[in-house]
C-alpha cells in the first residue's frame, strides 16, 4: 500500500465499542442497524463496532451497507481515491457466536462494471476455516471461503498463525 507521508492512508478497527476521532483522519462507521425482536422494530442505537479511518486529504465516499448490516454482521464500505485509482475498502465485524449464520450479501458491494477497481475485504470475520490456518471449518467459514474463491480474492494472511 502506498503511504502519503509518515501516516497510513487507511486504518480499520473492529470491536471499537464507539467512535473515536484521530486528528488527520475522517472516521466512517457502520450505518444504524434496525433491530427486529419478536415482531417489534427497535430503533435503539447499536454500538459502533466497525470503524474505518481515512486520511482527510484523500477524497473518499462511503458506500451504503444498510441492506447487509445486522445486529451480528457489521460492515463499513468506503472508496477513497488513491492516486487516480478508486480503492474499495470493505471493513467487516461478524459476531463470534454466529457460526451457522447466512453469509451477508457482500457481492452487492463489489463493483462489476469497472475492472480497474481494487477491493480490500478485511476485518474480524470470526469464522474459522483451514484455508486461513484453523484446525476446523464452521459453516460460515465454508461460505466465506467459497465467496473468496468465486470472486478471485487473494488471501493476505499467515495461515500458520490464525488470528
Amino acid at each position: 500500500m502506498e503511504f502519503t507521508g509518515k501516516h497510513p492512508d487507511i486504518l480499520v478497527v473492529q470491536e471499537a465499542g464507539g467512535t473515536f476521532p484521530l486528528p488527520l483522519y475522517e472516521v466512517f462507521s457502520q450505518p444504524s442497524i434496525i433491530h427486529r425482536r419478536r415482531g417489534i422494530v427497535d430503533t435503539s442505537a447499536t454500538p459502533t463496532m466497525t470503524l474505518t479511518h481515512v486520511r482527510k486529504d484523500l477524497s473518499t465516499t462511503q458506500n451504503d451497507t444498510t441492506h447487509i448490516n445486522t445486529p451480528s454482521h457489521k460492515h463499513v464500505c468506503t472508496t477513497p481515491l488513491v492516486g487516480d485509482h478508486p480503492l474499495m475498502v470493505i471493513n467487516v465485524y461478524w459476531s463470534p457466536n454466529q457460526p451457522s449464520a447466512p453469509l451477508p450479501p457482500l457481492h452487492t458491494l463489489i463493483p462489476t462494471a469497472r475492472s480497474r477497481d481494487t477491493v480490500l475485504l478485511l476485518g474480524d470475520f470470526n469464522c474459522p476455516h483451514t484455508t486461513w490456518g484453523y484446525d476446523c471449518v464452521v459453516p460460515l467459514g465454508h461460505k466465506l471461503a467459497h465467496f473468496v474463491n468465486c470472486h478471485q480474492f487473494t488471501l493476505l494472511t499467515e495461515p500458520s498463525a490464525p488470528t
